[in-house]
């Protein structure tokens, strides 16, 4: 409705002769559009078009949540307790032997090593989340059977025949198809659309399992 009401705006002005003033950065915008695709003897089943532009947050625990992170996180959880072992027996050493010096800075080695296994994936990122938010617009429209990504020649389609997976986060919602990641703010669904919009996504898709 608000959507309407400010379209109505920008078309009076256009036609007072006032300069219209093009809508905000960060503004969502969503529509219901025809399925142009359905057959004549099939049932029209109208999708929802959804605008939006990402943000840096949104990108970034998309990221964290990634399939990839996920199986780095386990892999830096295993090298931290090797080297917090190590860490362990080089302070023992250090303090117990007299000449333990040397045993003291391997401790110390091995700290520095555990915080640069944890703070470079980190800053790695932070420096995608950054790189990714372009602040371009996003458009696609979800249907029943199918989300239709982007228009022209980088168009591309997520069927919503079981094959892609679902995850669900506070902020954003993902859509995995083999390679391919979708990314949609859970703040461009509105309240009048939210339960319409995850109805046809969870009933054509399967839940994303965690590596």
């Amino acid at each position: 409705m608000d959507n309407y009401r400010r379209q109505n705006k920008l078309e009076a002005k256009e036609e007072s002769g006032e300069k219209a003033e093009p809508p905000h950065r960060d503004e969502v915008r969503t529509s219901f559009v025809p399925d142009d695709d359905a057959a004549e003897y099939e049932e029209q089943q109208p999708g929802i078009r959804i605008s939006y532009t990402l943000k840096r947050p949104e990108i970034y625990e998309a990221l964290r949540h990634s399939g990839s992170c996920r199986t780095t996180v386990r892999k830096t959880w295993i090298r931290t307790a090797v080297l917090a072992a190590c860490l362990l027996i080089f302070l023992v050493c250090g303090l117990v032997r007299e000449n333990g010096g040397i045993f003291l800075r391997f401790s110390v080695i091995c700290g520095l090593l555990i915080a640069m296994i944890w703070f470079v994936p980190f800053l790695e990122r932070r420096r995608r989340a950054a790189s990714l938010a372009d602040g371009r617009e996003i458009s696609l429209a979800v249907y029943p059977d199918v989300i239709e990504i982007g228009r022209g020649a980088g168009a591309w389609k997520i069927l919503l025949d079981g094959s892609a997976e679902l995850s669900i986060l506070p902020k954003i919602i993902l859509v995995y198809e083999e390679d391919r990641m979708l990314m949609i703010p859970q703040r461009c669904i509105g309240p009048s659309i939210h339960t319409d919009v995850l109805a046809m996504l969870i009933a054509g898709t399967r839940k994303h399992e965690e590596d």
